[in-house]
C-alpha cells in the first residue's frame, strides 16, 4: 500500500510538472507571437516611414528641378536678349572698345614706356631671378651628396635577415632585402 501510495505520488508529479512545463510552453508561445507581432508592426512603421521619406525627398527633387529649369531657361532668354541687343549697337560698342582700348596703351606708355621694352627688362629680371635660384639650389645639392658620400663611405652596415613567416618567392625576398637596403643607405 505504501509502495501505491509512493507511486501514485510519483504519477502526481509527474503530471503536475508536466502541466507546468505545457503551461511555460504556452506562455512562451504566446511571448513569442506578441514580440513577431510588434516586431511586424514596427516594421511596418518603418516601412511607411521610408515611403513618406522617399515621396518627400521626390517632391523636393522636383521642385529643386523645376526651379532650377526655371533659371536656365531664363538665363538663354537673357543671354539671346543680350547678344542680339549687342547686335543691334555693334558699331557703336566697336568704338567704345576701339577708344577704351587707345586710352589704356597711351596711359600704360605714359607711366611705364613702351609695351615692349616694358615686357623686355621684366624678362630680364625674372630671367636673372631664375638662374640666382638655380645656382643655390645646384650648391645645395652638391653640398648634400658630398655628405651623403662621406657618410657612405665612413660607415659599414650590417644586415641580419630572418624569416619569420613563408615568402611567396625568391624574387620577392631580393625585392624585400634591396629595399630595405636602399632604406639604410639614403634614411
Amino acid at each position: 500500500l505504501a509502495e501505491q501510495i509512493r507511486q501514485a505520488e510519483q504519477q502526481r508529479e509527474d503530471r503536475l510538472r508536466k502541466k507546468s512545463l505545457n503551461d511555460q510552453k504556452t506562455a512562451l508561445r504566446d511571448e513569442i507571437k506578441a514580440l513577431n507581432d510588434q516586431k511586424n508592426e514596427q516594421r511596418k512603421d518603418a516601412e511607411d516611414k521610408k515611403k513618406a521619406l522617399e515621396d518627400t525627398y521626390k517632391s523636393r527633387t522636383e521642385q529643386v528641378s523645376l526651379e532650377a529649369e526655371a533659371r536656365r531657361m531664363l538665363m538663354q532668354k537673357s543671354q539671346k536678349d543680350i547678344v542680339a541687343l549687342i547686335g543691334k549697337f555693334a558699331p557703336e560698342y566697336d568704338a567704345l572698345g576701339r577708344s577704351l582700348g587707345e586710352k589704356w596703351l597711351s596711359g600704360f606708355e605714359q607711366s611705364v614706356g613702351g609695351v615692349f621694352a616694358y615686357f623686355e627688362g621684366f624678362t630680364r629680371q625674372l630671367q636673372s631671378v631664375q638662374s640666382g635660384l638655380a645656382q643655390s639650389a645646384l650648391q645645395a645639392i652638391d653640398k648634400y651628396w658630398a655628405g651623403r658620400q662621406s657618410a657612405v663611405t665612413n660607415n659599414t652596415v650590417n644586415q641580419t635577415v630572418q624569416f619569420n613567416q613563408p615568402i611567396e618567392t625568391p624574387g620577392q625576398a631580393a625585392r624585400r632585402l634591396k629595399d630595405v637596403a636602399e632604406g639604410l643607405i639614403y634614411g
